[in-house]
Parts: C-alpha cells; structure tokens; sequence
C-alpha cells in the first residue's frame, strides 16, 4: 500500500479556549491517567489536549484508530481502544505518522540501522502521534536528503555554530552509556553533524520531548569535541 499524504483542507475542531472534560476526551479515546501531571494543572491540560489535537487529526484524515498495547497481544489477549494511535502494522504499511515522502524516507532509514547502547521505541515512531520522534522527522526529515538546505538551515538557525553540515541524524544517543561523551542518557531526537574543517566533527544536538515528561531530573548536556561522532 502506497502511503497516503494527509488531506491539507482536512479540518477538525481547533478550539484551544475550553478546558476539555473527561466526557468529551472518553469519547475521543483521549482520556490517559499518563497525562495527568500532579500539582501541575497547566501541564496536564496541555498533555490532554495534545492527545485529544492528534485523535481529531487522525479522524479528519479517516486513518484508523489504535490501541493500548500498540502491538496486538499474541494470545489475542484485551486491549483498549487510544485516540492518538494508529494500528501498528497499517501505520508501518502506510507510513500515515509522517507528513512527507522525505519524513517518511528518513524514518526507514533510520530503522533500519541499530546504534550502540541506543533505547529506540520502535512502535512508538510508527503508530504513537505522540512520538517525539517522530515529530522530529516530520520538522526535519526533508534536510537529510539535502545537505546543503540543512546547513542552511542550521545556520539560519543557530548563527554561531562552525563548520558546516555533513549528516543529519534522527534518534542519536552517541556514546550513551560512555561518561566521556555526553555523560547522561540523553537520546538526540535530532542531530545535525558539523565538519568543522580541521578534520575534527561536533554536533548539534536537539530534543523533542513535547509530551512526555522526564521521570527524573536530566542533566544538561555538555560540550564534546571528538574526531568522530
């Protein structure tokens, strides 16, 4: 099955003044105890109505709905019914979770590789709308098939960053278990590899964590030179 593009005059209720109940997200599949952020109202609304934008998406382009678990149970065991999810393997077959023909293409690259020490939901890219990730290949997914729009881009961007673009690089966790890399668990959704013309590489790391949120403090990211990424 050839991958359908989403309709552009697709058109579903954008309303972000009402708080959403539970009775309207119950009825889109969008009411998830994961959402709820204690002591954090904003927060947990945001993560709702998130979930709750995605479900319409998914209906106004007529895609079918998924589920919890993502992947169907081998003993055909229970599962429930989540808005902002697609079938696993329609969304595998159709690509349907990514907005371009180059989002999609860099995604199947990408998968097809497997990185040292590297914690990739794989599920997740394909049929979660949630997908930090997938996100990420859906904003930049285009550039990696251009590297020189890339490094505009990038310079556009961040106007300060040396050396130009030779690599973009999609859920990028180098040396993720090695304290004399970045020194944490941090996965890189993005990651734009500069040449920086003295035989040496740097990156430019981006995260995307739009709608989970961390489970423990992160710290931040320090600067690394290598001769290699």
């Amino acid at each position: 099955m050839e991958p359908r593009r989403p309709a552009r005059t697709a058109l579903y209720d954008a309303d972000v003044e009402d708080v959403l109940s539970k009775a309207v997200l119950e009825a889109a599949h969008c009411w998830e105890a994961e959402d709820r952020v204690p002591r954090r109202p904003e927060l947990t609304e945001f993560r709702r109505r998130l979930r709750y934008h995605q479900a319409q998406w998914r209906e106004a382009n007529r895609y079918p709905i998924g589920s919890q678990p993502i992947a169907p149970r081998p003993d055909g065991g229970p599962a429930r019914l989540v808005g902002s999810r697609l079938p696993l393997a329609y969304a595998k077959e159709t690509g349907a979770n990514f907005l371009t023909a180059g989002a999609l293409d860099a995604a199947r690259s990408r998968t097809s590789i497997i990185e040292p020490h590297q914690s990739f939901d794989h599920q997740r890219l394909w049929a979660d709308l949630l997908s930090s990730v997938a996100m990420a290949f859906n904003l930049v997914g285009d550039l990696a098939a251009d590297l020189g729009l890339a490094d505009r881009a990038v310079h556009t961007w961040w106007p300060d960053v040396p050396g130009t673009v030779g690599d973009v690089r999609f859920a990028h966790s180098p040396g993720r278990l090695d304290p004399a890399w970045l020194g944490n668990l941090v996965e890189l959704e993005v990651a734009f590899v500069l040449d920086l013309g003295d035989g040496t590489q740097g990156i430019v790391g981006v995260v995307t964590a739009y709608h989970r949120t961390p489970r423990t403090p992160v710290r931040h990211l320090s600067p690394v030179r290598r001769g290699a990424p």
